[in-house]
């Protein structure tokens, strides 16, 4: 049997060794991947088994304090501020000039 994820939402798929090169759905959300040989998937960091990203994220902030985080802190003004910017007439809801 061949182990690899999903190209799209990451899901564990196990196939026999027969449909190495060939067109898989998943039945997870349909996409279409093609098998690879045991040797590419198990050199892909996206085919192996074991944490994903977000697992990794995830027992990273765990036991994190987020308690001295003031959430009602106003978030940070960018440079360019999209209110402080003046737009063309067009697209203030006016049509251009004509030319």
């Amino acid at each position: 049997m061949i182990d690899f994820k999903c190209q799209r939402c990451r899901q564990q798929l196990s196939v026999p060794d027969s449909l190495v090169g060939q067109q898989e759905q998943c039945p997870h959300c349909g996409k279409t991947n093609i098998v690879p040989s045991q040797d590419q998937a198990a050199k892909n960091p996206l085919t192996r088994k074991g944490p994903t990203s977000l697992d990794t994220i995830s027992s990273w902030l765990q036991g994190t304090d987020f308690s001295s985080l003031d959430l009602n802190a106003p978030a940070a003004k960018k440079k360019n501020d999209s209110a402080a910017r003046q737009r063309p007439a067009h697209h203030k809801g006016k049509k251009p000039p004509q030319t």
